[in-house]
């Protein structure tokens, strides 16, 4: 008579033992029925009949296998499992107590790696430029203001002074003329007026830029101020080449009756018997005389003044010559009038007058008021 076999039943009445079926196990001889086939704990995977020892059927890495079976169940891509035994599907963190053995389910992919197909037992490193949290099944692209090394499990800020263009482990300085603060996917450029501070901690406006000086712009260039270009006026930190409007651009075209050289940050009047008819002049030639029958006594005009019908100018003037022996010319009206100690002939009204005026014999003006040209004085002689 043979005793039956462990991993095997043998019923009353049949001539050979019959196995116990895949997934179940029987550790004992003379089992007469089915029922002592016990079904083969998680962690194993009784793939075949007639067994005996489940331990020696452990469920393969990269798999797990539940209560009862004989077909290991892959990990799912984001997870991995690097020892036998695993049970369940879990995922659950990996840990030092997991990796000791106490877990049996497959385990999240661990941050700064990835685990991109079924069955991983070995994940694999997030590469320089990407980052893999925790449960990853593919590395994703480090974003503009960030920066990834190989192994990152998140993704870093772009550090102040520095630009991070994406996709990358690196992160750029910031160049000469430009700022970054921080997580800054491009450099800044320093606006319009300013330029680079040459600090190398240039995070910020005050830091990486500074305003151009008087007499100078900056427009497309943030890394030099130019002088202010001919027929315009710069005050600090003019953002035009060209500018027209003071309040938003800090500076001016020249104003009439003025000249502005290269580099000004203020308008050059132009001289007595002279002026400047057009806004924009950029040199002390664009400043004309005044034309004949015409004078200018003042600086900084945009326009001459006519003389009077009884005077006349040559080219230039700041005044004008009566056309009447001892008359002087009056600025305020015009008028040609008899001077100090001289008087129309026969007698008439000091007025207007292209005629020659007379000595008067005894002149009502005294000494200091004929050198003074008072005009009480000039009403005694009327």
């Amino acid at each position: 008579m043979v005793i039956c076999p462990k991993g095997y039943y043998c019923p009353y009445g049949v001539d050979a033992p019959i196995p116990c079926p895949k997934g179940t196990f029987n550790n004992a001889e003379k089992k007469t029925s089915s029922d002592f086939c016990n079904d083969c704990p998680a962690g194993t995977a009784c793939d075949v009949t007639g067994i005996s020892d489940y331990k020696r059927k452990l469920c393969p890495p990269g798999y797990y296998c539940e209560r009862g079976s004989f077909s290991p169940a892959a990990c799912p891509p984001g997870s991995f499992r690097p020892l036998m035994g695993a049970g369940a599907l879990g995922p659950q963190s990996y840990t030092v107590t997991t990796a000791g053995g106490g877990s049996s389910s497959c385990y999240f992919c661990v941050p700064g790696y990835y685990c991109p197909t079924k069955a991983t037992v070995v994940p694999e490193l997030c590469p320089a430029g990407y980052y893999c949290e925790e449960g990853a099944d593919q590395p994703q692209s480090c974003p503009p203001g960030y920066y990834c090394p190989a192994g990152a499990s998140g993704k870093l800020p772009c550090p102040p002074g520095y630009y991070c263009l994406g996709s990358s482990d690196k992160y750029l300085k910031c160049q000469f003329g430009t700022y970054c603060p921080g997580g800054s996917p491009q450099p800044i450029n320093c606006p319009n007026g300013m330029y680079g501070s040459g600090n190398q901690k240039n995070f910020d406006l005050e830091s990486g830029c500074k305003k151009c000086g008087r007499g100078m712009y900056s427009d497309d260039d943030p890394t030099q101020c130019m002088d202010c270009t001919p027929g315009y006026v710069c005050q600090e930190a003019t953002s035009s080449a060209y500018p027209t409007d003071f309040s938003t651009q800090n500076g001016y075209r020249c104003p009439l009756g003025h000249y502005c050289p290269l580099g000004s940050y203020k308008e050059i009047p132009c001289p007595i018997g002279k002026y400047a008819k057009n806004e924009g002049a950029s040199n002390e030639f664009k400043c004309l005389p005044c034309k004949f029958n015409w004078y200018n006594d003042l600086v900084g005009q945009g326009g001459c003044r006519k003389c009077g019908p009884t005077s006349y100018a040559e080219g230039g003037a700041t005044t004008c010559t009566c056309l009447g022996g001892n008359r002087y010319f009056i600025k305020g009206s015009g008028a040609c009038l008899c001077g100090i100690g001289f008087k129309p002939t026969n007698n008439g009204t000091n007025t207007d007058s292209a005629e020659d005026c007379e000595a008067i014999v005894n002149p009502p003006c005294t000494a200091e008021e004929q050198t003074s040209l008072t005009g009480s004085c000039l009403d005694k002689t009327a």
